[in-house]
Formats: structure tokens, sequence, C-alpha cells
């Protein structure tokens, strides 16, 4: 059992403890109960070097430690109101935290071992406190003081004007419940300072290695034999990228060669929309320069559009009834919302947006682009469903248009294009060779821009693809080919491109200077000066109860029965 368990407990405490404030020592009388007949408190029960721990100081700290719950439950009572302690309230936002400390409570074994393995931790790391000459100052026990009191520091290693009356008052009330002397309790608070320097001793000694880095490309196709396919044709000597553009089914990875495709007026910032919408066909317009550089464009195409909204249905009966509907009355959007199949234009009351000539579906472009703005049409079938369909504006002067572009940093490198062009180079060519558009050459198969939907590109590391692809990946060698890998989105076969490492940030140092350390606890706490018994089992005490410590404690006494009835 790791060391490092018992910062459940801290965690729980903190939960509970949250915006809570110190109090004095509790006005009350407790007497401990009497040790088993059969008991002898100087019976060791472990040994770690030279020190011994003995069955009677393992029940002084079982029983400090659960009255360290209950003195917080209190606390937190005294803050907050009864309320906390409303076990029936699933509502209430400490019942989880109750219900964890009470389940841990109830099952004496497992608290007991917990316990038990926490006094050997603190004789070991008093141990390498020794062995590695390590200093412990005043102010690292008061920094623990500190948590277990709940108080800030004001300055460096000052806790306040009321610091010592709280630890005096927390002293009178541990020693009270658990029958352990005061130097007892401090020697804990001592034994949580010299774990945390031991451990920042230890960790300091490991250098955090740099963070790994690959870049791969990868052929992302729909099925296994597909997959496999271009795993065989690489093998026998094909070109990667050759085969991942005759297969892969990622359409940004041949690129648009500048192609925008269509668009409206609106859609694009408005210098560039001058330019297109005042240019004609197959004209080469620029520089015109925006916010992303300088571009030269060419006009591909122009075509009309017109704004309609549809009702999509899967039968003919359902388009008839939805008809039915708005001839009685109710309105086309109410009746999208609730009956339309189509989801992307239902949650838009049925808004189709603008739909470009030539663009879509020839059976309902006949409608559209014939038909007066307001006029339903009859049911139109498609393979989607049967469309109703409804022109909500026409213009004879709107037109979309189709324009492609190449994209450079300065307006020199722009007047170099347009001369190329002019001179009658090919347009898509010189797109993919100069744009700094990243969708004109495409991504080549950058396994980065597609975990980052092409926000980025290039190196990675580890743990940023199923854990599969990871482990292979960055355990190939620049070339290698690997997979093929089966995912939600299609199956992967990835090519090793570079490799590369970083320094480690700081809560990576951080972090890997833990793990170190939880590796040298859990080694050093199984080496042979710890010598372990049971002889501690049967004699873990169940005090103090919830209400020896207040009576306002009863429904978490309650909530201990609970857990402790449970098999």
């Amino acid at each position: 059992m790791k060391y490092v368990k018992w910062q459940f407990i801290g965690f729980v405490v903190a939960i509970l403890l949250l915006s809570v404030a110190s109090v004095g020592a509790q006005d009350t009388t407790y007497t401990i109960p009497e040790d088993p007949a059969d008991m002898d408190a100087s019976t060791v029960i472990a040994t770690v070097g030279d020190t011994e721990i003995t069955l009677g100081q393992f029940r002084e700290r079982v029983r400090y430690e659960r009255w360290r719950f209950l003195n917080t439950i209190n606390r937190v009572v005294e803050e907050s109101g009864p309320q906390v302690l409303d076990i029936q309230d699933q509502s209430n936002p400490f019942l989880p935290a109750l219900q964890n400390v009470a389940a841990l409570m109830a099952d004496e074994e497992n608290f007991g071992a917990l316990v038990y393995q926490f006094m050997i931790a603190d004789a070991v790391y008093h141990d390498e406190i020794l062995a590695r000459d390590l200093d412990i100052s005043v102010c690292d026990v008061d920094a623990q003081w500190a948590t277990v009191l709940f108080v800030n520091e004001v300055d460096e290693c000052d806790f306040g004007d009321d610091f010592n009356m709280l630890r005096a008052a927390y002293l009178t009330d541990a020693t009270t419940f658990t029958g352990a002397s005061p130097e007892v309790i401090t020697q804990i608070l001592v034994g949580q300072a010299e774990r945390e320097i031991v451990r920042s001793a230890v960790g300091a000694t490991f250098e955090a290695p740099p963070v790994t880095l690959v870049q791969t490309r990868h052929i992302r196709v729909p099925s296994p034999d597909v997959a496999q396919e271009a795993l065989d044709r690489i093998n026998a000597g094909e070109d990667f990228v050759d085969v991942m553009l005759d297969l892969t089914i990622d359409s940004g990875v041949r690129g648009n060669g500048g192609n925008l495709g269509f668009f409206s007026a609106g859609q694009m910032v408005p210098e560039f929309e001058d330019a297109v919408f005042n240019a004609e066909i197959n004209e080469f317009v620029g520089p015109v320069e925006t916010q992303f550089g300088f571009h030269v464009i060419e006009v591909l195409d122009r075509a009309p559009q017109v704004r309609a909204r549809q009702i999509v249905t899967r039968t003919l009966d359902d388009a008839n009834r939805a008809l039915e509907r708005i001839d009685a009355g109710e309105t086309f959007a109410d009746v999208a919302r609730e009956m339309s199949i189509d989801r992307s234009s239902a949650g838009r009351s049925g808004d189709m947006g603008f739909v470009i000539q030539g663009q879509g579906d020839p059976a309902l472009e006949e409608f559209l682009f014939s038909a007066e703005p307001g006029v339903l049409s009859d049911p139109i079938q498609t393979e989607q469903g049967f469309h109703i369909l409804e022109v909500m504006l026409r213009d004879e002067d709107d037109v979309a248009v189709s324009a492609r572009h190449i994209l450079v940093e300065t307006e020199e490198e722009a007047n170099d294009v347009l001369a190329q062009l002019e001179a009658g180079a090919d347009f898509e060519t010189l797109a993919n060779e100069v744009s700094i558009d990243p969708t004109a050459a495409g991504n080549g198969g950058d396994t980065l821009t597609i975990l980052t939907a092409g926000q980025e590109t290039g190196f990675y590391e580890s743990g940023r693809l199923p854990s599969d692809m990871d482990e292979a990946i960055f355990n190939a060698e620049i070339g290698d080919v690997v997979g093929p890998f089966g995912t939600q989105v299609g199956f992967f076969v990835v090519q090793v491109v570079a490799q590369d490492s970083r320094p480690p940030n700081i809560q990576e140092v951080a972090d890997a200077q833990d793990e170190f350390v939880d590796m040298w606890e859990a080694e050093r706490f199984q080496a042979d000066d710890i010598e372990r018994t049971d002889l501690w089992r049967g004699f873990v005490p169940t005090d103090p109860l919830p209400t020896d410590v207040s009576e306002q404690l009863l429904p978490f006494e309650t909530l201990l029965m609970l857990f402790d009835q449970q098999p």
C-alpha cells in the first residue's frame, strides 16, 4: 500500500474546510475507553531501522486521525450551520465528502491499515532526514501546522497573531480525545514536514528528459481492406505520397489550388469582395491588399441565387400533411421545425440560406429559379425525401461568384504572380507552389492538421492520438510506416516523417519528478530495514464517536452506522 494513498484524507478534509474559519478549543470532557484485557500496549508491531512502533502508539494515532476528521466536520457545522449534516438532501454539496469520510472510518480494517502504513512512512522519512543530513526548520513545521489549522501565511514564516493560541487549542483537544501527549501530536506534524523535505530532495536528483516530438503523415481510408491495400503498396515500394493521393478520403490532402468555390456578397472581407464583384469572368485582378496579405484573383463564374426555405419529409403523406397545416394557418417556420427531417434547415425554421443555380439538385432548382417569392411548391421527390419549397427572396442582380486566388506576403510577390499568370502560367500549379493560404496546396496528409482541424501543422507530442496509434508511432523510426489502425473516422496508415524534442516545461518537470519520487518511495518502502507484522489487526479502536466530539454530529454518526452495517 503506497503512502500517497493517505493524501485522500487531506483531500477530503480540504473539501470540508473550504471557507471555514478556525475556532477555539472544544469545551468538553472525554474519557478514553480502556484497552482490551488481552492487549499489551508495548507490543512492537513494526520496525523501521532502529525505530520501533508499538501497539499503544498505533492506537493513539488511529484515535487522532478519527478525531481529526470529526473535529473538521464539527468546525464546518459551526461555521455553515446544521444543514451541512442533512444526509437526506441529495443536493447537499457537503454530502459526497461526508459519505467518503464515513465509508473510510467505517471500514475498520482499511482505516487501520492506512494509519499503520502512515506511521511506517513517518519513520522512513525521519531516517532519510538523518541519512541525507537534511535540515528541517521551525518554519517548515509551522507551515504544516498552518495546514491543519487552516490559516494563511501573513508574511514569510508569519502565520498571524492567533497562530500560537490556535495551535494550543488544537493540542488540547487532540490530547483529550487521543491520549497522546502534545509532543506526540507535534511529532506527527514534524513527520509531514520531513516527508515534503525528503521528497523535494529526492526529486531534485532527477533530471526530467526532453519531450519527444514527431511529425507524421497519414492515409485515411474507409475500410480495413483499403488500408491493407495501402500498406501493401507502400511495402512493395510505391511512394507514400502517390498511394495517399490515390486512396485517401481526406479532402484537404490535395488542396484546392486556390479555388474558393461560390460565395455571396458579405462573406469575404470588403477589399476582396469589391475586387471580385466588379471583375469580369476569367479576368485576373490584383494585387488586392487585405489583412491577410496580397491577393491575385481570378473570377471563374457567376450564378443567380435565391433565398429559400424547405420542409423535408420521408413520405408523400407527411408532405401533404405539412401543406395542409400551412393552409390551415400554421406558419411555415413552425411546421418546418416540427416535421422536417433535414436537421440543418429545420433548426433554422426551414431556412436553406442562398441556393446557387447549378450547385444543387436539378429537381429543386427547377422550381426555385422559376417560382415567385411566397409561392409554395407541391411535394418534390429527391433521394433525401419529399420537399416543400418556398422562395423567400429573389433579386435578378443578386449573384454568387466563384473565384480562386493566390495569397502572398508582399506586393512585389503579387505583381510577380500576376505577371506569370498573364504569361500563361497554370493558376492551380502556381497556387500550390507559392500561395501562403494553407488550403491551396493541401496538408499533404499531415496528421496534426487533422487533429487540430487545420489550425496547426507539423510536430506533436505523445498523448494526442488513440493509444495504439500513439504507442506505435512513438516507437517507430523516421521513415517507418505503421498501421493499419481502426478509428471512428476511418482506418489509418501512418508514416513517421521527422522526430524532434523540446525541453520540458515547469509543470512537466514537476510531474516527472513526482513520478520519480513515487517510484523511489515504493522501492524504499520495500527495503529490508522495514519489518511489518499483523499484530495490530483486531486492535483498531473505533473511538471517539461523532457524538463524543459534539452532540450536533449525531446525523454523521447515523451515516457512519449505515456504512458500518454494509457487508
